[in-house]
């Protein structure tokens, strides 16, 4: 028997409720978020492809060299590496569309590169429902995009800048 894989992309929005806002909630939230979690790329090193890198890292280190990154990467756990290797995709593309005087070291650009292959997955995945955190609830509430601006409108207190609060203040004081 085939367990079929939940996907991000078997939940489309529902009717609106009656504030006109579509929300998930309760199971169908708590299985949106686990297939979320599901559809996260994590690269993870074979034992012999460490053990090299390992080697490398340990040459690097007694030449003198400094040890940046790249050369350390294999040693973090691949939730670490996940989130590390997007940060350097980031720059990366920065420093290529905002800043293309500066100049990267040709094995910078290239282990950018490969790295950015290795995660085409990640920037394919569309996040539709954004999350919104509840005083006291336990549970995941996710709100479509298209009806942020109104669940904002709506349930959003606007705060007070201090110019406003120091002129209640002065009040109170008179």
């Amino acid at each position: 028997m085939k367990v079929r894989q939940i996907n991000i992309n078997d939940f489309p929005p529902t009717k609106p409720e009656k504030d006109g806002i579509r929300y998930l909630r309760g199971k169908r939230a708590d299985a949106f978020s686990k297939a979320w979690d599901e559809t996260n790329v994590a690269l993870v090193n074979g034992p012999i492809s460490y053990f090299l890198l390992d080697i490398w890292r340990k040459f690097t280190e007694k030449a003198g060299f400094n040890l940046n990154y790249f050369d350390n990467r294999h040693c973090y756990n691949p939730m670490e590496k996940r989130l590390l290797d997007i940060m350097y995709i980031q720059r990366y593309n920065y420093f290529k569309n905002k800043r293309p005087d500066v100049k990267q070291s040709f094995i910078y650009v290239i282990t950018c590169k490969y790295i950015k292959f290795r995660y085409r997955a990640e920037e394919k995945r569309i996040y539709y429902w954004s999350q919104i955190w509840v005083k006291g609830s336990k549970h995941n509430i996710y709100v479509w995009h298209e009806d942020i601006e109104k669940y904002r409108k709506k349930y959003h207190k606007k705060r007070m800048s201090d110019a406003q609060r120091d002129e209640i203040e002065a009040k109170l004081y008179d």
